[in-house]
């Protein structure tokens, strides 16, 4: 799956234009980046957390004999939630049945922080 494949199934699940939903899903990857360089830390509810580690200096030995430095640096990880484990763990015939993911309780239009409607969500 690409980028633009996010962006066609929001546009198609929630009913709104492509150049709408590729902003919400620009959106979204500039803050978990923004998210991982201020808190080191981003955790997604039922899908995993990405977290920042550092790795230390280290000295690498060619086989020539040759040894190289590389300085270091901070990677990124990813650890899956047990709901998406369990879900990729799945025979073939039972992924289909399984919507823990794309279910939507909340209508446009509703926060669904708060219950109420909010005029700066999409009008159902």
């Amino acid at each position: 799956m690409i980028k633009a494949d996010l962006v066609r199934e929001v546009a198609k699940k929630h009913g709104l234009s492509r150049n709408l939903s590729g902003q919400i899903v620009q959106t979204l990857f500039d803050e978990m980046a923004n998210g991982l360089v201020t808190d080191s830390r981003i955790e997604l509810r039922r899908f995993g957390v990405f977290h920042i580690k550092s790795q230390a200096l280290r000295v690498i030995t060619l086989p020539s004999g040759i040894k190289i430095t590389r300085p270091a640096k901070k990677v990124v990880t990813f650890a899956l939630s047990p709901t998406v484990k369990k879900k990729i763990n799945l025979p073939p015939n039972e992924k289909d049945t399984l919507s823990t993911f794309h279910q939507n309780p909340y209508p446009l239009g509703q926060n669904p922080l708060t219950g109420f409607y909010d005029p700066l969500l999409p009008k159902p």
